[in-house]
């Protein structure tokens, strides 16, 4: 998946979520990655302050008008002339957590009233869903 927005769209879209401003988004920085590649923790500088987003939900949340596909992205920066930014691109891989199942996926077959069991094997296949405890 693909997701770009202008620098400018993209602050205004952190304010609204963080509540504040930041300034003038500078870069976002990964500060590290899970084994898997998803991110953990990001950085966003700005020309006020520089704030850091910690875990998926938060990052998910703060960089989209709903939430990203997953934490697991690259962001590239378009800069112009003055190597001010102008627009930061979202390439990402997967959907959701990295475990194999879709939460919007599993919730829309939920409400159209599908069973626990089902739902599960629809997105794991040939596995058997026993208690263990």
């Amino acid at each position: 998946w693909e997701i770009a927005y202008t620098r400018v769209a993209l602050e205004e879209l952190i304010c609204e979520k963080l509540g504040e401003s930041i300034g003038m988004i500078y870069d976002l920085l990964t500060v590290s990655r899970k084994p898997s590649g998803y991110i953990e923790t990001l950085e966003i500088l700005g020309s006020l302050r520089n704030v850091i987003l910690h875990g998926e939900e938060q990052i998910r949340c703060a960089l989209d008008k709903t939430m990203l596909p997953s934490c697991c992205f690259e962001v590239r920066s378009e800069v112009g002339e003055d190597g001010v930014p102008i627009e930061f691109v979202f390439h990402g891989a997967g959907w959701g957590n990295g475990v194999g199942m879709c939460h919007a996926g599993a919730l829309a077959m939920a409400m159209d009233g599908m069973k626990l069991r089902d739902i599960l094997n629809h997105y794991y296949k040939n596995v058997d869903v026993v208690k263990v405890y």
